[in-house]
């Protein structure tokens, strides 16, 4: 049989926590702890966070603790419900002091403590699915680009094309050249009719 995926595992436990939450009348929030913002590990808690509160019918809240070491032994108490944690610290305060890496194990034992999901399949399947989408993405050379565009017109019945530009157009034209944003400007000048086109930067609308 598969096993179920590991973010929808989660969203069923913290669901079945909910529906046991409604029949105890116990506050509808849970905590998940993890490491300081700016981490990776905060910045996945945040976005299950977000997809918790949104699925299940409670509220998660993202606690970050300074390290492992400090919300372990919380997590063990029960005083957090949930954390995003390194598996071998985890492993290490299950094991209790007895069980050693690399000849240390700084944390107590924590019998109390229960793997819901392992973050690395986590991660290696957030990397795979940027991989992918990024190949996908549409990617040009020459982007076609809409810049804001003005045309202004003027007329003059009977002026001759260089009456008009040198007239007309030309003094549109310096009054034109004082507003900011304008990286191209032209002009056209026929038989009593002058065209100016003002082209803006993408900032302007």
């Amino acid at each position: 049989m598969r096993a179920p995926p590991l973010p929808g595992l989660l969203i069923l436990c913290v669901a079945v926590l909910a529906a046991v939450a409604a029949e105890a009348e116990l506050p509808k929030q849970v905590t998940v702890a993890t490491n300081p913002p700016g981490t990776t590990y905060y910045a996945v808690a945040s976005g299950l966070a977000k997809v918790v509160s949104g699925a299940a019918g409670l509220q998660m809240v993202v606690q970050p603790y300074s390290g492992t070491s400090t919300m372990l032994p919380l997590l063990n108490t029960g005083e957090v419900d949930f954390g995003l944690v390194n598996a071998v610290d985890m492993g290490l305060s299950y094991r209790g002091p007895g069980f050693k890496v690399g000849g240390r194990n700084p944390f107590p034992h924590a019998p109390n403590l229960r793997l819901v999901m392992r973050g690395s399949p986590l991660m290696v399947g957030l990397l795979l699915c940027g991989l992918v989408t990024y190949r996908l993405l549409p990617v040009a050379a020459l982007p076609n680009v809409n810049y804001p565009t003005i045309a202004v017109t003027a007329q003059l019945p009977g002026a001759d094309p260089q009456t008009m530009a040198s007239s007309v157009a030309t003094p549109l034209e310096e009054q034109f050249g004082q507003i900011p944003g304008i990286i191209q400007m032209t002009s056209s000048s026929t038989l009593g009719f002058s065209a100016v086109t003002l082209q803006f930067d993408l900032s302007r609308n």
